[in-house]
C-alpha cells in the first residue's frame, strides 16, 4: 500500500476526513451523511510517498506526481503513453453527466487548482478519474481551464 505522506495518518486512522464541500447542496448531504462515509479499516502503508517517484522499479513505467488539494497528500499517476490516473482530482460522471469537474468535496481549493493546473502542464493524453470518463486532455482543458486560471488565493470558485 502507497500513500501520499500527507494522508498516511488518515489511513492508518482508518478515518477519511471529508473536507470542504463545493456547494451547499454537498455541504447538506456531508452533514446528513447520505451516500458519504468517511471511515474505512486501518491499514498501515508500506510506502509514504512525497514528490515525484519514478515508478519504474516497481515494474511500472511511468510516475507519481504530487496533486494534493482534494486531500492534502494527494498523488496521481502519470504513465509514459500520455494516460494520467488522477482520482479525485478531477470529477464526472455523477448521475450520467459524461463531462469532467471540479470534485465535490476538497481540502485546499487553491491547492487543488495548482495541481491541476500542474497536470495540465504535462500535456496527458487521456484522464483517468475515480468517478466517471476518461476524458480527453481537449475536454479537461475546455472545462476546468477557466476555473484554474488566474484565480487569487480565497478567490471566487
Amino acid at each position: 500500500v502507497a500513500v501520499g505522506r500527507a494522508d498516511a495518518e488518515a489511513l492508518r486512522k482508518g478515518r477519511n476526513p471529508l473536507g470542504t464541500p463545493r456547494s451547499p447542496l454537498w455541504g447538506l448531504v456531508q452533514r446528513l451523511g447520505v451516500g458519504v462515509g468517511n471511515t474505512a479499516p486501518p491499514c498501515s502503508p508500506d510506502i509514504l510517498l512525497e514528490g515525484t517517484v519514478d515508478l519504474r522499479p516497481y515494474g511500472v513505467e511511468g510516475q507519481v506526481i504530487p496533486t494534493p488539494g482534494h486531500t492534502p497528500g494527494a498523488i496521481s499517476i502519470l504513465l509514459v503513453d500520455g494516460q494520467a490516473l488522477v482520482g479525485d482530482l478531477v470529477m464526472g460522471g455523477l448521475w450520467g453527466r459524461g463531462r469532467p469537474g471540479l470534485p465535490l468535496l476538497w481540502d485546499d481549493l487553491e491547492a487543488l487548482r495548482e495541481s491541476l493546473r500542474h497536470l495540465l502542464e504535462r500535456q496527458p493524453t487521456w484522464i483517468h478519474t475515480s468517478h466517471g470518463g476518461p476524458f480527453t486532455l481537449e475536454e479537461v482543458q475546455a472545462r476546468l481551464l477557466p476555473k484554474v486560471q488566474g484565480r487569487p488565493r480565497g478567490g471566487p470558485r
